[in-house]
């Protein structure tokens, strides 16, 4: 097997890309531009545009359908992002991405991720009493937009780091209504795993803080990446990976509420732990029996599968392992993990 590398773009900032690649169409985000690149047999169209002025600089981004989930750190409580970035100049074709460059920028997402405190379990009064959007301390934002001239941009401010943002649109991913989008998001400073729905309240648009009050979205440890998929049947799962490497796979049904919040029904979990921090999933369903596949990526140099037939969960089992990088002299985390 050979691969030929048919494009490459050096991007404005050092920071990692961050991705969200769901249809055929792939859109990504660094921390000053987003990024829209579409693959035809042998011709590679990447566009660019600046990301809102408004923020700092994005450290998430995710997309479903027309909609793009980004979240936006305050440069100044951000120790990890390339200061002096020009958000003027466009990544170039012609540019090619050094090695020394990219271990550099995999080093300093390395250093993020074993610098991040190890918290305490928030108790269920503090679960109870915690609303971003009420908190006057910002550091944060979550916007969500979509590529509709017309359609509104919801905002939410954020007290906290946000880590792994993710979009689901159930019903219909490719759906323009707002009311059918969801956002979940992790955090760099907590264990809470946050979700948010868009509400107009007197015209103006915001991301409204959903509560938690479930046990199953409960952790006890920073959750570092989250993925979804919409299953038969109205049927939707998500799957959290943790600093600790706790990984837990969620199903559920749920429907927005007339006082703008969702009411989860038909709630199962199945949890297990493998040597973390995890910073990879992919959840995918096959076509004929149904069953739900699970690929998980450490940071410790190993992938690993689990599987849900009709009766139950199997494994987790070892995808690959042994990964070690020499020049870093430590093993070799895994950035992504995909099952065709």
């Amino acid at each position: 097997m050979s691969f030929e590398e048919v494009h490459v773009s050096q991007f404005t900032s050092a920071t990692t890309p961050y991705t969200a690649c769901r249809h055929k169409d792939g859109f990504f985000a660094t921390a000053t531009h987003s990024l829209h690149c579409t693959v035809k047999k042998d011709t590679v169209k990447v566009s660019t545009g600046p990301l809102p002025p408004l923020q700092e600089h994005c450290v998430g981004h995710d997309q479903s359908g027309a909609w793009h989930l980004l979240a936006f750190l305050d440069s100044d409580d951000d120790e990890h992002v390339t200061r002096n970035v020009s958000s003027e100049t466009a990544p170039s074709a012609n540019q090619r991405v050094s090695h020394a460059s990219l271990e550099a920028s995999i080093r300093s997402m390395e250093a993020s991720l074993s610098s991040l405190p190890d918290v305490e379990p928030p108790t269920a009064e503090a679960q109870d009493d915690d609303d971003d959007n009420n908190n006057d301390t910002t550091i944060a934002w979550l916007v969500l937009r979509s590529r509709e001239e017309l359609a509104p941009t919801f905002t939410a401010p954020l007290a906290f780091r946000p880590l792994s943002p993710l979009l689901t649109c159930p019903l219909s991913q490719y759906s323009e209504d707002e009311l059918r989008v969801v956002a979940w998001v992790g955090s760099a400073d907590d264990s809470n795993l946050r979700c948010y729905i868009p509400v107009k309240d007197d015209n103006v648009a915001l991301l409204k803080q959903v509560k938690l009050k479930k046990k199953v979205f409960s952790f006890d440890s920073p959750v570092m990446v989250i993925d979804s998929l919409e299953g038969k049947n109205q049927e939707h799962w998500i799957a959290v990976g943790c600093q600790d490497g706790t990984v837990r796979i969620i199903s559920f049904a749920y429907t927005r509420t007339d006082d703008d919040s969702l009411d989860f029904t038909k709630l199962e979990a199945h949890t297990v732990l493998v040597d973390g921090p995890i910073i990879a999933l992919h959840l995918s369903q096959e076509k004929g029996d149904g069953a739900i596949h699970l690929l998980v990526g450490s940071m410790c140099g190993f992938a690993c599968g689990m599987k849900k037939t009709r009766r139950e969960w199997q494994g987790p089992w070892m995808v690959a392992e042994g990964f070690w990088n020499s020049s870093l002299d430590s093993e070799d985390a895994i950035l992504a993990v995909n099952k065709l």
